[in-house]
């Protein structure tokens, strides 16, 4: 219903209006944290990282391959961004979904260097925790890396919303 409603908005007549228009209230509504503990999708962007340590430090070796990796703790699935080549301050841009918080679960994310000849090397990692039951997840802001190497700060930006990239087109 809402995918027909998007694609030909300009063109919906009164009377389908009406229909919607309740449609889109009980997309909303199942979308909001339930007291019962219901659960709810996150759209989840991971859009850089700053003061990444170099991880490559051998000379001719370039720097950090850097990639981030976003779950919410104890619960299936996971959100992977591509790495980026040789960048301590890397732009990712990624948007997904991770379905299934209830208020009170942490997302994790975790950095880490790429590496092709050996494993991959932790450059960080940061959590961030929704206790407010009646509140809907929200966030746009830099979470600090813990464990990012000695006398290194680091920073992760992220953005989080409820609901899917579609529904967040439309609001």
């Amino acid at each position: 219903r809402l995918m027909a409603v998007a694609g030909c908005a300009a063109t919906v007549c009164e009377e389908a209006a009406e229909e919607v228009i309740p449609g889109v209230m009980e997309l909303f509504a199942r979308r909001a944290p339930q007291p019962d503990g219901g659960a709810t999708r996150l759209l989840v962007s991971i859009l850089s990282a700053r003061g990444l340590r170099d991880a490559d430090g051998m000379p001719g070796t370039g720097l950090s391959d850097p990639y981030c990796v976003c779950e919410i703790h104890g619960k299936p699935g996971r959100l992977k961004t591509n790495y980026v080549m040789n960048n301590l301050n890397p732009v990712w841009d990624h948007c997904g979904e991770l379905g299934g918080w209830t208020p009170g679960d942490s997302l994790s994310f975790e950095v880490w260097d790429k590496d092709w000849f050996k494993h991959d090397d932790f450059l960080g990692r940061t959590k961030l925790t929704f206790n407010d039951k009646g509140a809907f997840p929200s966030f746009d802001g830099e979470l600090q890396l813990k464990e990012a190497g000695k006398g290194v700060e680091a920073f992760l930006h992220v953005r989080v919303t409820t609901g899917t990239r579609r529904e967040n087109r439309l609001r």
